[in-house]
């Protein structure tokens, strides 16, 4: 009984101290108090600068995380037709047909089947079935009688070599997307997660120690205006606050209360630097420059090859 007795008024007096906070905290926006304690200025440059770091994270994480989308350069408008996705259909129905178990078939109709080939959903490789299936086509209306190759032949055989390029230009994209996701995106995340939020955290926190400091300033009678310590760490004047009205013990608790809060901006100040110093962020940029490069270097190298051999077919 004692044991549920101590956890009401532990609940009442949070409950309590919430309330003055909320209070407090609504009188100085209407600028109703003279009393208000003012923060370092290296503290609130220490805050605007985590903050701003928050933000950014937050907006390279929104943009980057498309790259955890296998369609994200795939026009939405784009039907291609039966022929173009064939390879995938008839590798289906080969799987299924030769299924051996119910669990292979099962693995089969679901698409899951080792023998069944993924046609990615990328631009890169929309294109290469396209070319693909336009080589088929022209191939498909040769006639046998004919002796020689003409253009459209040769056109043929380009196109098939522009499918295969595709194909490996659309599969240095995906390894590129998987590349940033376990690099860049699992970094910016992490560290805005863990790190960043962290130091967050600990500003709101002191934000709630300063609001329930003011509030035992504002039981006694303010004479020389705000509270503001002139350095870090640095304890108010006698004069910036009239604690004649306090009891001993009232006065001590203002005193231990003003330390104690003293003590964390420097606590937080430290953390909030250590953040803003962790070399994470840019590590997470250069991967995702390197995946980039990769991917757009292997793009290059693939289709200089290409224009040589189509230059002299």
């Amino acid at each position: 009984m004692d044991k549920f007795n101590n956890m009401m008024l532990e609940w009442g007096a949070r409950v309590t101290d919430g309330i003055q906070s909320t209070s407090e905290l609504a009188r100085q926006s209407l600028g109703q108090v003279d009393h208000k304690t003012e923060l370092p200025e290296e503290y609130l440059r220490l805050r605007a600068r985590i903050q701003a770091l928050e933000k950014a994270n937050a907006r390279m994480l929104k943009v980057t995380s498309h790259f955890g989308k296998e369609t994200y350069d795939y026009p939405t408008n784009l039907q291609e037709t039966f022929s173009e996705v064939s390879r995938n259909f008839l590798d289906s129905i080969n799987t299924i047909s030769h299924a051996k178990s119910s669990q292979e078939l099962t693995a089969a109709l679901s698409g899951n089947h080792p023998n069944v080939v993924h046609q990615p959903k990328t631009f890169s490789h929309a294109i290469s079935r396209a070319a693909f299936a336009s080589s088929g086509l022209i191939s498909g209306s040769r006639t046998e009688v004919a002796s020689q190759q003409d253009a459209t032949d040769r056109l043929a055989d380009a196109l098939e070599k522009y499918a295969v390029a595709c194909e490996q230009i659309g599969n240095a994209r995906i390894e590129q997307d998987h590349s940033i996701q376990n690099g860049a995106i699992n970094g910016w995340t992490e560290a805005n997660k863990v790190n960043i939020q962290h130091a967050i955290g600990s500003c709101k926190r002191l934000e709630e120690a300063r609001l329930k400091l003011d509030v035992l300033k504002s039981k006694s009678k303010p004479r020389g205006g705000l509270f503001s310590p002139t350095k870090k760490g640095a304890a108010p004047d006698d004069g910036d606050v009239d604690d004649s009205g306090l009891t001993e013990e009232q006065r001590q608790k203002l005193e231990e209360e003003e330390a104690a809060f003293a003590s964390q901006v420097q606590d937080t100040e430290s953390e909030i630097a250590a953040v803003l110093d962790m070399p994470d962020s840019i590590k997470s940029l250069v991967e995702l420059v390197e995946a980039q490069h990769r991917y757009h270097q292997t793009a290059a190298d693939v289709l200089s090859k290409l224009i040589t051999e189509l230059t002299h077919a």
